[in-house]
């Protein structure tokens, strides 16, 4: 199933999926790196994702939240990264969601 498949189930969701939607679509185009303007030109842009764009100032806290060392550029070590802890936190969140419904 790919991740465009289905509607995300949170926010959270859809912006690990823009991330990801991101990287596999432009696969870093021979580049080790992203850079800032590049990231907000790509997650604002109208077709970037089937979900709707992110505004400028959410893609420059999304580009901060990945960018971890601060040094102006996501590698793939650092989206890696990312998509990893997110996609944790998104199956502990669901987990829970569960276990709370069940508890009901």
């Amino acid at each position: 199933m790919k991740t465009w498949d289905r509607a995300p189930s949170s926010p959270a969701e859809e912006q690990l999926r823009k991330v990801q939607d991101l990287f596999l679509k432009n696969g870093f185009q021979g580049k080790p790196v992203i850079e800032l303007p590049e990231f907000v030109a790509a997650m604002t842009a109208p077709d970037s994702t089937i979900w709707a764009p992110m505004s400028v100032e959410a893609a420059q806290a999304l580009f901060k939240e990945i960018d971890v060392t601060n040094n102006g550029f996501i590698s793939k070590a650092k989206y890696t990264h990312y998509v990893s802890a997110r996609t944790r936190t998104l199956r502990l969140h669901v987990a829970l969601q569960v276990q709370h419904a069940a508890q009901r």
